[in-house]
């Protein structure tokens, strides 16, 4: 797939010069590949710890100077386990980090999940009007 030196390899073994990493996203929701049963069980540990920390922000706590750095801390640590976590996946399946993945911690697949969307939101909203 994406290997080193901004070149792409597709499937059939040819390599293909990529300049720009978005020229090659797939669109969203396209499967490129499975999760192993650990990485499943990791994503959705610091999916839980994203959406716990989400409601404390939500709130609105105030915190004192000792309670703020003992968050810092905790925050920094959660930043820190993601990254190591989704670089690795990035690099087993090959793709740019510039790739939003998302992990299914139910069944498996990892597909790519860059925020675009299959519809026109106008024309949703319309409908329910």
């Amino acid at each position: 797939m994406f290997e080193k030196n901004n070149r792409f390899s597709s499937m059939s073994g040819e390599i293909v010069e990529v300049h720009n990493v978005y020229e090659i996203l797939p669109p969203d929701g396209t499967i490129i590949g499975m999760a192993t049963p650990e990485e499943m069980e990791i994503a959705a540990e610091l999916e839980l710890k994203h959406y716990a920390f989400s409601r404390l922000m939500e709130a609105n706590i105030q915190l004192d100077g000792a309670s703020y750095k003992e968050m810092l801390e905790e925050f920094e640590g959660y930043e820190r386990r993601s990254m190591a976590f989704w670089r690795a996946l990035h690099e087993r399946l090959s793709v740019p980090w510039a790739w939003v993945l998302r992990v299914d911690v139910a069944n498996g697949p990892i597909h790519v999940s860059n925020g675009n969307l299959f519809y026109d939101v106008e024309e949703l909203e319309e409908d329910f009007e």
